[in-house]
């Protein structure tokens, strides 16, 4: 119980390619960019 308590204090953080964090601001970006390039892909 102990540990789960103090693994609980500590955030937890994603990372892109380990040396870039991923925020909901950067996996929104990225969603969008993709999206632009799959509408892009399926007009040509």
């Amino acid at each position: 119980m102990l540990i789960m308590m103090n693994r609980m204090q500590k955030p937890l953080h994603l990372t892109i390619g380990k040396f870039f964090p991923l925020t909901l601001q950067t996996f929104v970006q990225v969603s969008k960019a993709a999206f632009s390039y799959a509408t892009v892909l399926k007009t040509v």
